[in-house]
């Protein structure tokens, strides 16, 4: 890690005994298991809390916290001209207290960075620059050896493009909502299993955008043709996991 990104850590893991310390109750924002903020506490249920202790047009500083009030993840995003983020670093933490995993991102270099610990001690690092990935681990001699990233994500087997068009065909703006002229941002989190099948839809903000916009993705996405590759675990096995699909509509 450079320089920059240490003094970030420092920052953001020198915070985490303040947050504990001084975080009013009622300053806590609830959010849903997706880390989306939730209003209404009766319908949805609440997974985490989060508590802004920095946020101006310069930075931004949010602690998330689990339900029993145990810091969570901590995440700092550096801002540049015209509110765009310019860096980011979020750093997880488990529930003895100890760091788990920090991501760090570039936005301006097109950068992103992993790293992940073990009882305090990092095992492993990786990078993606360019369209490629570079990294290191420890091996079961306890050696670091280069490697290439060993986690895959769950993603489309079709190309990106075939995947899109199939979205951008079968979406019918609702009209109720074309009438009223309500647009919105629906995101879908996609629950893929092991063999690469969907075998789960849920709206991730419900609460942000209107109902008929909801619907509408829903049932194009159940009518999905194609099979996910599934993702992998370190060991290079198949496992079930989740994806998202955000859908924009704009009249």
């Amino acid at each position: 890690m450079n320089k920059k990104l240490l003094l970030l850590l420092f920052v953001v893991l020198g915070n985490n005994l303040f947050a504990q310390d001084f975080v009013p109750l009622q300053d806590f924002i609830p959010l849903n298991k997706y880390k989306i903020e939730i209003k209404d506490l009766d319908k949805y249920k609440v997974c985490y809390y989060k508590k802004l202790l920095i946020d101006d047009t310069h930075e931004k500083y949010a602690v998330i916290y689990d339900t029993l009030y145990r810091v969570y993840q901590e995440n700092y995003t550096y801002f540049a001209i015209e509110n765009k983020p310019s860096k980011f670093v979020e750093v997880t933490f488990n529930d003895e207290g100890d760091t788990t995993d920090v991501t760090y991102i570039d936005y301006v270099r097109k950068i992103r960075k992993w790293a992940y610990y073990d009882q305090g001690e990092e095992f492993a690092a990786f990078e993606y620059s360019n369209g490629a990935v570079s990294g290191w681990k420890i091996n079961e001699a306890g050696k670091k050896v280069i490697t290439d990233i060993d986690e895959y994500l769950a993603r489309p087997k079709v190309s990106k493009d075939r995947h899109s068009n199939f979205l951008i065909r079968r979406m019918k703006y609702p009209k109720d909502c074309r009438r009223k002229g309500i647009e919105g941002s629906v995101k879908l989190n996609l629950k893929i299993d092991s063999e690469g099948k969907l075998i789960g839809i849920d709206v991730m903000n419900p609460e942000d955008v209107d109902l008929s916009l909801q619907h509408e993705e829903v049932r194009v996405m159940s009518l999905y043709p194609w099979d996910f590759i599934p993702a992998q675990d370190r060991s290079g096995n198949p496992v079930e996991s989740e994806l998202g699909q955000p859908i924009k509509f704009r009249l």
